[in-house]
Parts: structure tokens; sequence; C-alpha cells
């Protein structure tokens, strides 16, 4: 703990004990002494931040049911360099009673799948997926919880030392994230995603996406390790912390305040907790609320702009391959793109919430939740 000259305030900092000079046969220091060493961070840059973020989201967000700040690991989700087999697929064909697929981004490997294979099918949420307002694709892949293992083994049984090498890697869940029978009965679960690093991005997942999922014959849905994910019986508090979380991420590049941390988690709902951003059902939360609607009505638009069809279904089982398309279109892929064609809501987002809150609070939480290294000082 050292006291500031200045302000005769005390601060803890962080440092090292450094030996100087040479020991002798019994160990003891000779022609030296030791010496504190302070580094450039304290405890409140490193350890204070971290209590507060252990801390901060116990009492959960205004106006949401539940909160996952990450998904399940997958691995191996893709192939790199055709090392192992992805786990994710692509459905070719259906043709004389056999099915045939292939891993994604290994289309020279082609596999007869059966009925009883076919029946352990799961659809998967993947972090490159999430965009501003738009869920662009729900992916396949092959899942029977703990007997995946098993299941692979006998799909993909002709792939020899390919499969070995995956099979040693495999790391699934136990169970899907969300099974169809939690949307039976007429209940209406909004989900509000937001990838997990860099770009917290955010769109809603209706109840009725789920439902038109779910009319086909799958086990559930998976969501990847980094998804975050919010559940909540209120559409407008949904749709509201979609936008609040892309307003952040639009504020942040606007004014570039400084590069975003790798991992984001629960980073970002705590800068929504500081700012006073939190769901109260005001009259103002509403109209925001109401804005991202338009933008996620907007889905063929925004599809566009990526580089796909303005028709794509957010799920297909028989894709016919063209996951493999969209998943490379989604690699090169840019928010930057989406924000400059919705920028004039996103601007009427802004007004409306900079009238109702502090710029400085929204920046400093900003940057003190979210920020890797701020670069520059918002100065308004």
């Amino acid at each position: 703990m050292r006291l500031n000259g200045n302000t005769n305030d005390f601060r803890v900092s962080v440092g090292r004990v450094v030996a100087r000079g040479s020991l002798d046969s019994c160990g003891e220091l000779m022609g030296g002494g030791y010496e504190v060493v302070f580094d450039s961070y304290s405890y409140e840059d490193t350890v204070e931040p971290l209590i507060e973020y252990i801390g901060g989201l116990v009492d959960g967000l205004s106006g949401v049911d539940k909160i996952y700040l990450e998904g399940s690991v997958i691995s191996p989700e893709l192939s790199r360099g055709n090392r192992y087999v992805s786990l994710l697929f692509c459905l070719r064909t259906t043709h004389g009673g056999s099915t045939y697929i292939s891993p994604l981004g290994m289309g020279d490997l082609v596999f007869s799948i059966d009925n009883n294979a076919m029946k352990s099918v799961s659809a998967i949420l993947t972090r490159s997926s999430i965009y501003p307002f738009l869920v662009v694709r729900l992916f396949k892949m092959l899942f029977d919880g703990v007997k995946t293992h098993d299941l692979l083994r006998r799909v993909y049984r002709s792939a020899g030392d390919l499969l070995d090498a995956t099979l040693s890697r495999l790391k699934v869940p136990k169970k899907c994230s969300i099974d169809p029978s939690e949307y039976s009965g007429g209940v209406a679960r909004y989900i509000v995603v937001y990838r997990c690093q860099r770009s917290y991005v955010s769109s809603v997942i209706e109840p009725s996406d789920l439902a038109r999922v779910f009319r086909e014959p799958i086990k559930g849905l998976i969501l990847d390790h980094h998804v975050a994910s919010l559940y909540t019986s209120n559409r407008d508090a949904a749709y509201y912390y979609a936008a609040i979380l892309n307003l952040m991420v639009y504020l942040t590049i606007k004014h570039r305040i400084g590069r975003l941390a790798r991992d984001q988690f629960g980073r970002p709902l705590l800068a929504i907790k500081k700012s006073g951003l939190e769901w109260r059902d005001l009259e103002w939360q509403r109209e925001v609320a109401r804005i991202s609607e338009e933008i996620h009505r907007k889905r063929g638009e925004l599809l566009e702009i990526l580089g796909l069809r303005s028709d794509l279904e957010i799920f297909e089982l028989v894709d016919r391959c063209e996951d493999n398309e969209i998943i490379e279109i989604l690699r090169r892929g840019r928010v930057s793109n989406i924000f400059k064609h919705i920028s004039y809501s996103m601007e009427k987002i802004s007004e409306i919430v900079l009238r109702n809150t502090s710029i400085e609070n929204i920046i400093e939480a900003i940057k003190r939740y979210t920020i890797e290294k701020p670069y520059r000082i918002y100065k308004g």
C-alpha cells in the first residue's frame, strides 16, 4: 500500500522483491541488498475489477429470468487443416432410404447415415452466426449426449486415423442447451444471444423461430461456448437488451474508445448495470425496443449485406450443403458493414438513450468493463 503525496490517498500496488548481489556458500546475500520494485499495475487495476465482476451480476438483470454467461464447449467444432472430422455437418441429399452427409469444410468426405443416427441431430448456434440484430444460421451436428462418442464411431468409422484423432479431443455437453419440450404448450420465452469474444453484438431468437426449428426431428439447440444468453418472457425487455448491447459496440467503434477485450462473457452486462441502463419498463426503453424489433424484421436486407440470399432460413435440415458456403461467408463477414447499413436506426437509438442517460457514464462503463487497452480518453 502506497501513499499518494498529492492527495494523501492510499493505493494498493502490485510489486516484487528483487535481490541484488550474489549468494555465499550458506545462501546469504553478499555485496547487495533487497529492493521493492512496483509494477505499472495495481490492485485497483486488476483484482478489484475481478471482484466487482464476480459480485456485480449476483442479483441478475432486471427483466431477465435466466442468464448464461457462456454456452457449451464443443470440440472439434470445425476441422482446421483437415486434421479432425468436423462435428458440424451439412446434409447433401436423401435418396433411396439413405441420407448422405459431409463434415463442414470437408466436402471431399461423404458418409451414408442411417435413420437411427438421423434421430441424433442437434441444431447449434455458433458465435460466428451472431451479427447485430441478426442470427444468420443454426448449423447441424451429430449429438447424443454421453453417447456421442459411440455415435461418431458408428457414422464415421471409415475415416480411420482421422476419426481416432477426432475422438481423442472430443468434447460435447451432456444435453442440449434448449430442449424442444421447453417450447411446447405455448410457452413464449425470448432468448437474447450475444458473442462472448471481442465484439459482443446481439440478436433476439423469438419463440416462433424456435417453434419452426423444432418442427424438424432434432434433439434440441446447443449454444456454443462463446455465446452468452439471456432468457425472458418479456418481449420488450428482450429487444431492448439486444439494442443496448449493440449500441455499446456501436459507440465503441464510433468514438474509438479502445480495443474490445478478447473474453467478454458477463462484462457487457456489468457495463449495462453500472451505467444505469437496466430495463425499467420506461416509455423511452419501450421505444428503443420498438426500433430494435424493426431492425430485426429487416433480416433479408441484413443477410444481403453479408453476401447471403435474402430468403435464407435460420435452419434447414436438408441444406444440400449450402451450409459450407454460409460458414465461409461468415468467416469474412464484418460487423461494421451491418452497422453502416443500419446507421440511421442506430443513431435514433443512441439519441433516445442519451436523452435519458449520461453519455459519460456509458463511455466510462464501456471502458472499465469491456475494453482491453483504452487508447483514447473520451472528451465529449
